[in-house]
């Protein structure tokens, strides 16, 4: 089927359901400039009015929308006789956007493509010229999932008991936590159905969740179970809340998550899904903190209901992840079929990863492939350190497992969650004195970024800082603070620990007993390394009391990754106080710092020093008294470098006088009895008309080869 005239205009009929105005009258004037009649709907009601009336020949589906829906839309369109191409377009996760099209494909609906926002005209119309390719829907059958033999020694419960057990609220959850794979920081929990029977004790899921399924009473024990764990989710989160704005609030991702395992038996019940929806609103948890577990070891069906569900879940916000993976039906095409966001690996593979080569291997795929995915990789059943080592080191991101905690009643979580604090402050100490940041060495890398922060904010004083068994330690400082040691060492405290920028008119908004009285605005960074572990803060003091503009945020994060980029090297290479950086260490931080200085509306200039005693020769005692002079004479804030034998660049903040310094390098190699050949040539940055770093080098070398300040030292 093509859309194609004769005359290469696109002819037929389109209409677009979509409650973003703008963006349907986009699409509508791009059908219609490509020679399509088109209209516009922003209701569903509206929508399949203009679709009895009009038949159209494409129509263009929103997923997002007040009313119904993209999902509830499509399967309308499924029941009916016959059915237009569709195009789904949504800002949705692309995961999603993918999911929706094999769900319509499956329900035997025409999809055409997917257009996901933001989008250009011209790929609509590329969309509507090619010919509608049926999307494959065949997947090979699954096997039978076996039945569930009862076990002889295993109670034998009844549907009655699980209905007595839900009245009488014996059922519960318990919660085990998930942690940040290098800094063991809260990420979530998972809740993990018990039945408290008064006679028999703790009875585990496995024993009465089969029953469940089988009574058809799943729907209704989720239902009640849920009810209660969000329940409790909501008071966690307002304790946390209440921690962190008494000062005392350490060690937690801002966002979150509850996991809940739901049974495959669930995805017929779309009520259910709405009713948990009503619930999150109920308690004010975020849908986008809910994530539910399905187990791989399930077999899914291929076609229908529960991919449009699943669907349908992430678009309401909730997470979806596939637990136990590895160990049940067709793992791969799972993965490629529902729109899961986690990935977790079953802990047979994990509790032998330390002792069985081909466990480490299944491991390492499974990380590789989650990533590649860009799903998020949980490994359950850690229970060693040398484990949890392991699963950082390959790229893990959430660990769970008796390591960490065991399952707990949710009324002991916050007494493991205190202990727990202690240990993320130990971890980080340790972390730490591993890197010698305790040592203070003085660094003239990260002196040169605090220089740089102090002339672009105009701070009166800049610090960076660590914490050192919770105790705040200064590692470099510039300038004098007139702020309370007790605030300053309560800034530190709270930057490094919640991993969040800062930003406190000191007196005020810092519980310092300090009444009004003022000493200016306290701005607060956390600084980490690539491995994710937030090590230290960057503190900038200012007399003036105004908050920082939003452009000013934007330069903090940039001298913030400079920074960051400077302790990267720290211990990799012990800083030599007579060597300049080389070129390879040099271009990266320049680029950095024109992109400071750009948003700071600042000049800057680059200056090429060349030295030599004949044609492709130099000396190298005067190319050691240059790099001593630079290394002396430059200022704290500039930036220089060793681009090659012989040939040094300098970048400095503001407009310079290369010919003062030219002279003043001169003088210097004269003094000191060099016979060498020196040249210099420049070029500016100016804050009206900013070049990049590649620009800037080609113009300077320019004017050192045309005509370039240069002169013969000595005779």
């Amino acid at each position: 089927m093509s859309l194609m005239s004769l005359t290469g205009k696109i002819k037929g009929r389109l209409v677009v359901l979509d409650d973003d105005h703008l963006a349907g009258k986009t699409i509508e004037r791009t059908a219609r400039f490509a020679g399509m009649e088109a209209r516009h709907c922003e209701t569903a009601k509206d929508f399949f009015s203009a679709l009895d009336d009009w038949q159209p020949d494409v129509v263009v589906v929103d997923l997002i929308m007040p009313d119904m829906d993209g999902m509830e839309v499509l399967m309308v369109l499924a029941q009916q006789e016959t059915c237009p191409a569709i195009i789904l377009s949504s800002g949705v996760d692309t995961r999603v956007l993918e999911a929706a099209k094999r769900s319509a494909a499956e329900h035997g609906l025409p999809v055409r493509g997917v257009l996901h926002k933001p989008f250009s005209p011209a790929q609509l119309k590329e969309m509507l010229r090619a010919p509608l390719k049926p999307v494959p829907s065949e997947h090979p059958e699954q096997p039978a999932r076996p039945a569930v033999a009862p076990d002889e020694q295993v109670f034998q419960l009844s549907a009655q008991s699980l209905l007595d057990a839900l009245e009488q609220g014996q059922l519960c959850y318990y919660y085990q936590p998930k942690v940040d794979a290098l800094t063991h920081e809260l990420i979530g929990f998972e809740a993990l159905a018990r039945w408290s029977h008064p006679a028999l004790g703790m009875i585990q899921p496995d024993a009465f969740i089969p029953v469940a399924e089988q009574e058809g009473l799943v729907s209704q024990m989720t239902l009640r179970l849920f009810e209660h764990g969000v329940a409790w989710f909501s008071d966690f989160l307002g304790s946390l809340k209440n921690l962190k704005e008494n000062g005392r609030y350490v060690g937690v991702t801002q966002n979150l998550t509850l996991s809940i395992n739901i049974s495959v038996e669930s995805l017929a019940d779309a009520d259910m899904f709405d009713r948990l929806q009503e619930l999150c609103e109920q308690f004010a948890v975020p849908t986008s903190q809910i994530l539910f577990e399905l187990t791989e070891s399930c077999a899914i069906p291929d076609k229908g209901d529960p991919l449009q569900l699943l669907t349908r879940l992430r678009m309401k916000g909730f997470q979806l992840a596939i637990d136990d993976f590895g160990t049940g039906y067709s793992s791969m095409q799972q993965l490629v079929r529902l729109p899961y966001s986690e990935l977790k690996i079953d802990k047979s593979f994990v509790q032998d990863i330390t002792t069985n080569p081909e466990s480490r291997a299944i491991v390492r795929s499974m990380t590789d492939l989650a990533h590649n995915l860009g799903l998020n990789l949980v490994a359950e059943g850690v229970e060693d350190e040398d484990s949890s080592a392991f699963l950082h080191n390959i790229g893990c991101d959430v660990l769970q497992g008796y390591l960490i905690a065991r399952p707990m009643p949710g009324d002991g979580v916050m007494d493991w969650f205190h202990r727990q604090l202690k240990q993320v402050e130990q971890r980080r100490h340790d972390y730490v004195r591993a890197l010698g940041l305790l040592d203070k060495q003085r660094d003239m890398r990260w002196e040169r970024v605090l220089y740089l922060g102090q002339r672009l904010f105009e701070a009166e004083s800049v610090e960076f800082c660590i914490l050192n068994t919770n105790k705040a330690e200064v590692v470099v400082s510039l300038g004098q603070s007139l702020v309370p040691q007790n605030v300053h060492d309560s800034i530190v405290r709270r930057v490094i620990t919640t991993g969040t920028n800062m930003e406190l008119s000191v007196g005020q908004e810092v519980d310092s007993g300090l009444g009004s009285q003022h000493f200016g605005m306290v701005v607060g960074l956390p600084i980490g390394l690539e491995a994710g572990m937030v090590v230290g803060a960057l503190l900038l003091w200012r007399p003036e009391l105004e908050s920082l503009t939003a452009m000013q945020r934007k330069m903090l994060g940039l001298l913030g990754r400079r920074l960051e980029s400077a302790l990267s090297e720290y211990g990799q290479e012990e800083p030599e106080r007579n060597t300049l950086p080389s070129w390879e260490a040099f271009y990266p931080q320049a680029e950095q710092t024109l992109g400071l200085l750009e948003l700071g509306g600042m000049d800057a200039t680059l200056m090429i020093i060349r030295v030599s005693t004949g044609e492709d020769t130099s000396d190298d005692d005067c190319q050691q008294k240059v790099c001593q002079w630079l290394l002396t004479h430059a200022r704290r804030s500039d930036l220089a470098g060793q681009v090659s034998r012989g040939e040094f660049v300098l970048l400095a903040l503001g407009s310079m006088a290369v010919s003062n310094i030219a002279r003043r390098l001169y003088q210097s190699l004269d003094s000191s009895g060099c016979e060498c050949l020196l040249q210099c040539g420049s070029a500016v940055s100016h804050a009206a008309q900013p070049q990049t770093l590649k620009a800037l080098i080609a113009e300077a070398r320019t004017d050192l080869d045309d005509h370039a300040e240069q002169c013969r030292v000595g005779r």
